[in-house]
């Protein structure tokens, strides 16, 4: 397990940095004002959809590729320490390792970042849609 634990805390990180790096730009896109007219709608529709290409989908396919990929064994090692609680109580504790819990929560951080970007992601995707040039009457 220990073998897992040091790249999985190293892609946790690596996608918490590309969250903080990239959050200023992606707050920008979702507080971007919505102009009243079309033709005014065109230059802040291209640096959200920009935003939105370049850096929240990424982020989304990132963070959820991560929390996919290691959600399986963090699984694994709940069922089983639950299993030893069920069977053994209280003396279950004697088999207690660190290494194994530090696992499930590098696994709850990256469910927790993907979570997260989706929630951004959606709110800039919310933001493209309000940007889109208004249907015209009898059209």
């Amino acid at each position: 397990m220990s073998d897992l634990l040091s790249p999985a805390g190293l892609l946790l990180a690596l996608v918490t940095m590309l969250y903080s790096l990239w959050y200023g730009d992606l707050e920008k896109a979702i507080t971007t004002p919505v102009p009243i007219h079309d033709e005014d709608r065109v230059a802040p529709l291209r640096t959200v959809h920009a935003t939105w290409r370049s850096r929240a989908a990424p982020l989304v396919v990132a963070t959820w590729a991560l929390a996919v990929v290691l959600a399986p064994d963090a699984v694994s090692v709940c069922v089983n320490a639950a299993h030893r609680v069920w069977r053994d109580g209280p003396g279950s504790v004697a088999g207690y390792d660190a290494v194994k819990t530090t696992y499930v929560l590098v696994t709850i951080g990256a469910a927790f970042m993907a979570v997260q970007a989706f929630a951004i992601a959606r709110r800039i995707r919310r933001k493209l849609r309000d940007l889109q040039p208004a249907k015209k009457a009898g059209a």
